[in-house]
């Protein structure tokens, strides 16, 4: 049996935004909409984690929109494994720092599935920052 597998970030619209264009709160974000068209058995959520906790310009609302998201996903799709991978950077707009980051957290995810060849992987880059994407 195929397993087909996400990997993406969260974003700041995750998991629901309000939208100024058409007046709707609470619409549903870009990584929910793509789960209610197109079902996956796992997600891998990557999540910015500032470096520097101890900044006052920073926070942890990532963080909490990957949890949010998390249990929206256990409620709405059961059978959908989703897990948290924290990426630390110091700027989530540094190519290179973000490159190597997400290279060791993307080898570390790929360790644990194993080399077997039923997997099917799809990246989906509309959450993060264009440097991210």
């Amino acid at each position: 049996m195929r397993v087909d597998i996400l990997l993406t970030w969260v974003g700041a619209r995750d998991p629901f935004w309000d939208n100024p264009r058409t007046g709707k709160r609470q619409e549903p974000g870009p990584i929910l909409a793509l789960l209610q068209s197109r079902p996956f058995e796992r997600m891998y959520v990557l999540v910015h984690v500032p470096i520097d906790r101890h900044d006052e310009d920073t926070d942890n609302s990532f963080a909490q929109n990957a949890s949010r998201l998390q249990r929206l996903c256990r409620q709405r799709f059961p059978g959908m494994n989703v897990r948290q991978c924290p990426v630390e950077l110091a700027m989530p707009t540094d190519y290179i720092e973000i490159y190597r980051a997400v290279n060791a957290t993307c080898q570390k995810i790929l360790t644990n599935e194993g080399s077997r060849g039923d997997k099917r992987w799809f990246v989906y880059l509309s959450p993060g920052t264009p440097q991210m994407q």
